[in-house]
């Protein structure tokens, strides 16, 4: 349910879009302009602050012109659509206001911390290995004898590297 306060950000927000000529929110989210805030905050490499998955969607933290016209994104959080929902609604299904989303968002996140640790672990070593792939293929192209040795001490290296960690108890 939402606060006094809220109602009054809704209705700001309300006379903001009226004033950037939109009727409806709705309208909003289907112009030019919100896809184009959207792409920025969505960049591929975008991942859902609560959870860690792969962002679809962005959570408003206030609705102030600035926010609303793309001038400033600070205010706008990169979410999935399952987390979105589960922080704007209350436990009843009642909506709940922005700022309050968002706390709810950062409690989702730290309860959602080892995800997080574990994907960016995970991504830091793809990346690694993505790079040494390109210095080794760089490197290939080099027929001098320091660079064959330098392929074959990488090579023996990832071959040492252990494969997949099996889970506990499998």
């Amino acid at each position: 349910m939402l606060t006094t306060q809220e109602q009054q950000q809704y209705t700001q927000r309300n006379a903001i879009l009226l004033q950037l000529g939109f009727s409806s929110y709705k309208n909003y989210l289907n112009s030019a302009i919100w896809q184009d805030i959207r792409y920025k905050v969505l960049l591929p490499s975008s991942r859902c602050r609560a959870c860690g998955k792969k962002a679809t969607q962005v959570h408003h933290n206030r609705y102030l012109l600035e926010d609303m016209n793309g001038a400033c994104l600070a205010q706008l959080i990169p979410v999935c659509g399952k987390c979105h929902h589960a922080c704007e609604f209350n436990r009843i299904g009642l909506k709940i206001g922005p700022e309050r989303a968002t706390e709810k968002l950062d409690m989702m996140r730290q309860n959602n911390q080892r995800i997080w640790q574990k994907e960016d672990a995970r991504n830091a070593w793809q990346f690694f290995f993505a790079v040494l792939d390109e210095v080794r293929i760089y490197l290939g192209m080099d027929e001098s004898e320091q660079a064959r040795s330098l392929i074959e001490r990488f090579d023996l290296a990832r071959m040492a590297l252990p494969s997949r960690r099996h889970k506990k108890g499998k």
